[in-house]
């Protein structure tokens, strides 16, 4: 399996983030981390040993990458090519992905019945883990326009410069039907949570999600946000076409990329 790497971020201590947010700490004043936080190596792969009895035994690659439910897609779900991303509301390089990179290829692939695109939370720090459980209380009709908008307007809500973080989100889930007791419903709502943590645990743990955006398209592991050119290259060779979009042989260079913050940064 190919791995294309380029720009991304690396998470926290995983659960950290929704630790935060379980205990009702998501708008705490301490603002967001750096985008280059220190980042935590993924678990090791399943060695095949039995789980410890507290535990379930995790599901298989083909189970985690099957579309769910709870999943919210992008074209025809029976198209026999899916591209799952995994990506945090607060990561830059996932909202340049999102902006940029999906919209040039959404006509031809996704609108086109080849590929249905799925998001997936992988929250970084407790903010994005707030923003992410406000974007699944939205009708799903209207979770990749808010999604979007969270993208789009990241230095308005996700930057240590926002004087009130909390007030930043809550207006932008007010533009989409949240008032502000309804935003706090649903960060309490504990099935979302669980969702979110349920999500990001087999990601983790079962496809090596380290940093965000990670994309999965057929065979290919797309990490971090490169090129068009690459995309269509990955999208192609699982559709089993010709590609003239870029080489499936190495990424093309990306000048923007985050990396892990030096040992003692606070």
């Amino acid at each position: 399996m190919k791995r294309f790497e380029s720009g991304r971020m690396r998470p926290l201590a995983f659960g950290a983030a929704l630790a935060a947010l379980v205990s009702g700490m998501a708008f705490a004043d301490v603002p967001p981390p750096p985008p280059d936080a220190t980042p935590v190596q993924p678990s090791p792969a399943p060695t095949g040993e039995a789980p410890k009895p507290d535990e379930a035994p995790l599901p298989s690659k083909a189970e985690v990458l099957a579309v769910k439910e709870t999943d919210v897609g992008l074209g025809d779900p029976n198209a026999p090519v899916k591209w799952i991303e995994y990506a945090s509301a607060g990561c830059p390089h996932c909202a340049d992905l999102s902006l940029k990179i999906l919209p040039q290829l959404k006509a031809d692939y996704i609108d086109s019945g080849k590929v249905y695109y799925v998001l997936r939370d992988f929250p970084l720090d407790n903010v994005a883990a707030a923003a992410t459980v406000l974007a699944r209380c939205v009708p799903r009709e209207i979770f990749y326009p808010f999604m979007e908008k969270l993208f789009a307007d990241q230095a308005k809500w996700h930057s240590p410069d926002v004087a009130d973080i909390k007030g930043a989100i809550l207006t932008i889930a007010a533009g989409f039907g949240l008032d502000e007791a309804a935003a706090d419903a649903c960060l309490k709502r504990q099935d979302l949570l669980d969702q979110v943590v349920k999500g990001m645990t087999e990601a983790e743990k079962v496809l090596q999600v380290g940093s965000t955006p990670t994309s999965f398209i057929g065979d290919e592991t797309v990490v971090g946000t490169v090129s068009v050119g690459d995309f269509k290259a990955a999208l192609d060779k699982a559709l089993g076409v010709p590609s003239a979009g870029g080489s499936s042989t190495a990424p093309s260079p990306t000048p923007e990329q985050s990396k892990p913050a030096p040992e003692g940064t606070p």
